[in-house]
């Protein structure tokens, strides 16, 4: 017990109530992506019939858009995370254990991180390149 009392609870909780905000916001930053992603997809299918330089664009755009769904679809996957079970509460170590998991899930963290970030990336390279070849349509 004198090492859970070692803890400051306040602080711990902070931790990981940051730690668990970020983690469900990347999965909601995501799931945003995702429509963003179907509004570009649907975009592209009216481009089925280009030729040329706007179909070399549509297929560019299309492989961007496929690696942003792919990296943001593993975010949204359900992953075990690490939490505070009620008898952590009961016995005193809540502190430690909310400070374990926090350092057991940063590294999904960053993961989610990274895949949110790539999948932001993609969509707005493939929408550049979506516009890019409904320009060259229209031009043609």
């Amino acid at each position: 017990m004198a090492e859970a009392d070692a803890v400051d609870l306040d602080a711990a909780i902070a931790l990981w109530q940051f730690e668990t905000d970020r983690l469900n916001g990347l999965a909601a930053k995501g799931a945003a992506v995702l429509a963003a992603d179907a509004i570009v997809a649907t975009g592209i299918a009216t481009q089925v019939s280009s030729s040329g330089l706007a179909a070399l664009l549509c297929v560019a755009s299309l492989i961007y858009l496929v690696s942003a769904v792919g990296g943001v679809f593993i975010v949204q996957q359900p992953q075990a995370r690490i939490v505070v079970q009620p008898e952590h509460i009961l016995n005193g170590t809540a502190a430690q254990e909310m400070i374990s998991a926090y350092i057991a899930n940063t590294s999904e963290g960053i993961a989610a991180q990274n895949l949110v970030y790539v999948g932001i990336r993609d969509t707005m390279v493939s929408l550049f390149l979506f516009i890019a070849a409904l320009a060259v349509n229209i031009a043609n």
